[in-house]
């Protein structure tokens, strides 16, 4: 058979952090596949005895890239009833959808699938930003591809206690958190802890809270 075959395996994180050497065993062996190509993903680089190739993954923090993957999934944007608030609707929904692609995917398969408008787009976020990124067909089961809640709670199930703890409760402080507030509020292994969220994408650092 002339038959090629391309394979992908996503967030090897965890086999990477309590199998490596399985992981390796296991790419290697298809590697040895003439005709199979593998992509995988994952946070951290691959042991050296995989031989591979990198590419690092941008983020979509600039309004043109919002705009090209959006695009990709919503409507015609004849259909998007612009009016005099567009500009205003448009970065609300930057904001809110954070450049997270799979948030921006759904949101934008939302509005396909409702035939509604930027402007009731945005609201709906507004008032209820989960269920709105969720499946349009209330019997189709959640999966971490069409449900921003599926997606965040496996997030959550893979993390261990003291992440857990204090995930929900970074809640309180909308503005951020500082790792002296951290480890007063928290306890001494706070920002091990918040190590953890941010490697999981669970929570973002920046250079001031």
């Amino acid at each position: 058979r002339n038959l090629r075959v391309l394979l992908i395996l996503d967030d090897l994180d965890e086999l990477l952090r309590n199998d490596s050497d399985g992981l390796v065993t296991l790419i290697n062996e298809f590697l040895s596949c003439g005709k199979l190509r593998l992509m995988v993903t994952s946070r951290e680089m691959l042991p050296p005895e995989v031989f591979s190739e990198s590419q690092e993954v941008e983020t979509i923090e600039s309004s043109e890239m919002f705009r090209q993957l959006f695009e990709t999934y919503a409507p015609s944007e004849e259909d998007w009833g612009i009016d005099d608030n567009f500009e205003e609707d448009w970065e609300v929904l930057r904001e809110l959808l954070a450049g997270y692609p799979l948030a921006i995917r759904i949101a934008a398969q939302y509005m396909q699938q409702k035939r509604c408008s930027l402007h009731t787009l945005r609201k709906r976020l507004e008032e209820q930003f989960l269920k709105t990124l969720q499946p349009a067909n209330p019997g189709a089961r959640k999966t971490k591809a069409n449900s921003l809640e599926a997606a965040l709670n496996l997030s959550y199930d893979v993390l261990p206690p003291g992440a857990k703890e204090m995930f929900p409760l970074l809640a309180l402080f909308p503005g951020g958190i500082t790792e002296d507030l951290a480890q007063a509020v928290f306890g001494e292994n706070s920002v091990e802890s918040l190590e953890i969220l941010f490697y999981y994408s669970m929570a973002e650092k920046k250079t001031t809270a």
